[in-house]
């Protein structure tokens, strides 16, 4: 279980973090200049976040990329 973001680059993606502040500044440094909205706060469990990353991609009209739980995996096994 943890805290994880459900967050909106308009016209981009959905996109699920557990640090919202981290990320959004990577984005920034990669020179995305547009808006960026947390759209939800989830508790859960990892796979749950991903889950609902996915139903709001789809939902958006975006395509899904990767599970959050395969990249939080990547990240924890680094």
């Amino acid at each position: 279980m943890g805290i994880f973001y459900i967050y909106h680059l308009p016209g981009r993606k959905i996109g699920c973090t557990s640090n919202p502040q981290r990320r959004f500044m990577e984005y920034r440094q990669e020179g995305y200049k547009g808006s960026i909205e947390v759209i939800q706060r989830l508790n859960c469990s990892v796979k749950q976040a991903g889950d609902v990353e996915w139903l709001l991609a789809k939902r958006f009209g975006y395509h899904p990329g990767f599970h959050y739980s395969k990249t939080w995996a990547k990240r924890i096994y680094k």
